[in-house]
């Protein structure tokens, strides 16, 4: 069964920046990125490490530039929580202050 998913108020923030910016990316994010993290939250990213532990990370590439989902996941409510959106370094360093 696929999670619900919500968007942290900063995520949120991310993806209108993308909207308005790279409509292009914003369209892939919301019918193909975030489908496949709610189908199986766990599979779709990995585990990170250190003090972003309690956070998993979804990887793709747009237009050869890698950029990261940084969510977490509730096993109970069966919701995934998007903490963070963009580019790589830029989604981890966004992740770390939120």
């Amino acid at each position: 069964m696929a999670y619900q998913y919500e968007f942290a108020n900063s995520a949120e923030g991310d993806l209108d920046k993308l909207i308005k910016h790279n409509p292009a990316l914003a369209v892939q994010l919301i019918t193909e990125h975030i489908p496949r993290i709610v189908r199986d939250p766990k599979a779709a990213g990995e585990k990170k490490t250190g003090e972003l532990s309690h956070l998993r990370a979804y990887g793709f590439s747009f237009r050869r530039v890698a950029c990261r989902i940084v969510y977490d996941v509730d096993d109970e409510r069966k919701c995934v929580t998007l903490i963070a959106i963009g580019i790589h370094d830029v989604a981890y360093d966004r992740a770390r202050k939120r």
